[in-house]
């Protein structure tokens, strides 16, 4: 799946805050801030669409895994 950034406006002092609790518990604001999108998406989005994208995104990365793999030529000797 095609990842995107997302940028948001937010205090200075309060994100400078944020990173300097998060960074001495080793834990990374990024990860935290994916974590609560997806928590958000679950809570938002109907199941039945989630499952749907699911299955559209399984179905795309098959097919670009398919089109990775080709076979050898005859007279190829790689």
């Amino acid at each position: 799946m095609r990842k995107v950034s997302v940028t948001v406006q937010y205090d200075e002092e309060k994100l400078k805050t944020l990173k300097l609790f998060l960074e001495k518990k080793s834990i990374d604001i990024n990860d935290e801030i994916i974590k609560f999108i997806d928590t958000l998406y679950t809570k938002q989005v109907p199941a039945q669409v989630r499952d749907f994208f699911g299955m559209k995104a399984e179905s795309e990365r098959k097919a670009s895994v398919k089109q990775n793999v080709q076979p050898k030529q005859q007279g190829d000797k790689k």
